[in-house]
C-alpha cells in the first residue's frame, strides 16, 4: 500500500500462518507462537498482529483451562480448610482446652 503523509494506512494481516494448525504441527515445540517465544525479544509481543493471536488462543483455550484449575485449587482449599477446623474443634472439645489455646 502507498503511504500518505500524515494519513493512516489500512494493512490486512492473514494470522492463520501465526496462528498455527494443529493438525499440521504435530510438536507444540515448533508451533508459530513457540518459535516467537524462543526466539523473539519480548518487542515481538508488542505488535498488534500477535496479540490478537494471543487474544483468541487465550478465550479460546487458555482461559477455560485457568478456570478449571481455580476451581479444583479452591476445592481442595474449602476441603482443607474445613479438615482443619473439624480436626481442631474436635481435639479442643475431647481434651477441654481453653479455646485460645486451639487457634
Amino acid at each position: 500500500k502507498e503511504k500518505f503523509e500524515g494519513r493512516m494506512v489500512q494493512v490486512n494481516y492473514y494470522i492463520a500462518d501465526l496462528y498455527g494448525d494443529p493438525d499440521l504441527v504435530t510438536d507444540v515445540w515448533s508451533s508459530p507462537l513457540a518459535v516467537l517465544v524462543r526466539d523473539t525479544d519480548n518487542e515481538t509481543f508488542k505488535h498488534p498482529v500477535v496479540r490478537k493471536v494471543l487474544q483468541l488462543k487465550w478465550e479460546k483455550f487458555g482461559l477455560h483451562i485457568f478456570l478449571v484449575n481455580e476451581i479444583v485449587f479452591a476445592v481442595i482449599l474449602t476441603l482443607f480448610m474445613m479438615t482443619h477446623v473439624f480436626h481442631h474443634g474436635a481435639y479442643c472439645d475431647m481434651y477441654h482446652t481453653v479455646l485460645e489455646l486451639c487457634l
